[in-house]
C-alpha cells in the first residue's frame, strides 16, 4: 500500500520536525520565563510602598520590644538591684528567643525531609 500524501504538504522528514519542535519549545520556554520575570518585577514594583511600610512596622515593633525590656529592668531594679534585674530580663528574653528559634529550626528541618509515600 502506498502512503498517501496530503495535498499542499511538503515532504518533511521526522528529524526536521523534531528539530523544529525543539526550537519552538525552546522559544516557548524562553517566552514564558520572560513573562514570569516581567510579572514578578511588576508585582514587586507595585508593592514597593507596602514593603517599605512593613519594614518600618517591623523596626517599630523591635524598638517597642527593646523599650519593654528596659522598662522591665527598671521595674525590677528596686527589688533585686540593677545588675540582677538586667540578668533576669536577659535570661527570660534569651529563653523565649531560644524556644522560638528551636521551634522554627525543627519546622524548617521537617519541611525539607523527604516525604513518606502514603501507604
Amino acid at each position: 500500500m502506498a502512503e498517501e500524501q496530503l495535498p499542499g504538504k511538503d515532504d518533511v522528514s521526522i528529524a526536521d520536525l523534531l528539530v523544529r519542535l525543539v526550537d519552538e519549545t525552546d522559544d516557548f520556554v524562553r517566552a514564558e520565563l520572560g513573562l514570569f520575570r516581567a510579572q514578578a518585577l511588576r508585582r514587586l514594583t507595585r508593592s514597593r510602598g507596602a514593603l517599605a511600610m512593613a519594614l518600618i512596622g517591623i523596626v517599630i515593633v523591635q524598638a517597642s520590644v527593646i523599650a519593654l525590656l528596659v522598662g522591665l529592668i527598671f521595674a525590677l531594679a528596686p527589688h533585686v538591684g540593677p545588675l540582677a534585674a538586667t540578668l533576669i530580663v536577659l535570661a527570660v528574653a534569651l529563653g523565649i528567643a531560644g524556644m522560638l528559634i528551636a521551634t522554627a529550626w525543627r519546622q524548617i528541618r521537617e519541611a525539607f525531609l523527604p516525604e513518606e509515600p502514603d501507604a
